[in-house]
């Protein structure tokens, strides 16, 4: 005797939403099937709008949404698919937002060190640059000793979308 197993698991509960100025998290509680065999995550820009799948085999009981923007607001169901592959309802729709990034970025290092000349055997500078969210650009100006001259400009790196970023710069 074979039996079909056409129920699906119970829909996921506990599930939260909390940012920060990266990503935004969203975890839940496992189920009480022994044969849950993986979660679906789907986000959308309104509670009643297109929810887009973000995941469909995560086996964690977290997500993180890096794919995100300051001044939006997102809204996120989870499912869950057993080893039959059942999948339960979505959850009711949970709403976050990035929290404002309010850590102005920082230059770690800078090689050579300040004062340095440049020249024949030594032509490159590099920076390292960090956010606690993402840089957006970098730029990197020079100034002769002279007060009169202003700042000229080397090299500016843009769309890095990280958080750390090391740009090397040919003089």
């Amino acid at each position: 005797e074979y039996a079909v197993d056409k129920t699906a698991p119970s829909v996921p509960t506990g599930v939260k939403a909390d940012s920060d100025a990266e990503c935004i998290k969203i975890s839940w509680l496992q189920g009480a099937e022994d044969d849950i065999s993986a979660y679906m995550v789907e986000r959308a820009t309104s509670e009643n709008g297109d929810y887009v799948k973000l995941t469909e085999n995560l086996v964690a009981l977290n997500y993180y949404d890096k794919d995100v923007a300051e001044n939006n607001t997102y809204y996120y169901r989870i499912s869950v698919k057993d080893k039959a592959g059942n999948i339960s309802l979505c959850t009711d729709p949970i709403k976050c937002s990035l929290k404002a990034d309010t850590t102005a970025p920082e230059i770690k290092t800078v090689s050579p060190d300040d004062g340095t000349s440049l020249g024949t055997n030594r032509r490159t500078v590099r920076v390292y640059a960090h956010d606690n969210a993402r840089l957006s650009s970098i730029s990197l100006q020079y100034k002769k000793d002279s007060l009169l001259e202003g700042y000229k400009e080397l090299k500016t790196v843009s769309d890095i979308n990280d958080g750390d970023k090391i740009i090397d710069i040919e003089c």
